[in-house]
């Protein structure tokens, strides 16, 4: 953003999915925006923002079926970073894993979206290539650069040091879920 010719500094807001698992007074304390992925169990669906874990596996024990999950609305998408945007603000994105949906690749399309209206936008979306806490640590390691005043390149730099040197550990109580999905 330029002001009489003078560049001037914007703050860098951090946007994550609700697959990050940050809990609510962290991203109050660091100004952390999540976008909420939705979960179908048989024909309810549900934005995870407002599913706890206990009736999320209540719900899953009881169904015949795996839960599905769909990524956050384009729509939604581009209403916050548009928002943020229109704040004056710099945006950075971390989400959930390409590999595992399509939240990162929809949120490269909206930046799109986004540039082609407002010229003067500055976002990056970076791929977590994780998900639960290991995406949550690097969103929050960026917020808080963010909160110290580091510009976008600090807090795109230390992001990717977390990702660099964090590592998901998956191991199940149980197999019973596993079993629903091979029959």
């Amino acid at each position: 953003m330029f002001e009489s010719g003078v560049a001037i500094e914007m703050s860098v807001k951090i946007v994550t999915d609700s697959t990050s698992y940050i809990p609510l007074e962290l991203r109050k304390k660091y100004d952390i925006t999540v976008v909420s992925l939705s979960v179908t169990f048989d024909s309810e669906t549900y934005r995870e923002e407002e599913i706890d874990n206990l009736t999320f596996y209540n719900k899953m024990s009881r169904s015949k079926t795996i839960p599905t999950s769909s990524q956050p609305s384009p729509q939604e998408i581009f209403q916050v970073f548009e928002k943020l945007v229109l704040e004056g603000h710099s945006v950075v994105g971390i989400f959930l894993s390409s590999e595992m949906s399509g939240t990162f690749s929809g949120a490269c399309l909206v930046k799109k979206m986004i540039i082609e209206k407002y010229p003067d936008a500055c976002i990056e979306i970076i791929d977590s290539r994780s998900n639960c806490m290991e995406l949550g640590f690097a969103a929050l390691a960026a917020a808080r650069a963010a909160s110290y005043g580091q510009a976008m390149a600090g807090v795109i730099n230390e992001t990717k040091r977390v990702i660099a040197r964090s590592r998901f550990i998956f191991v199940p109580d149980t197999l019973e879920y596993l079993h629903k999905v091979v029959g």
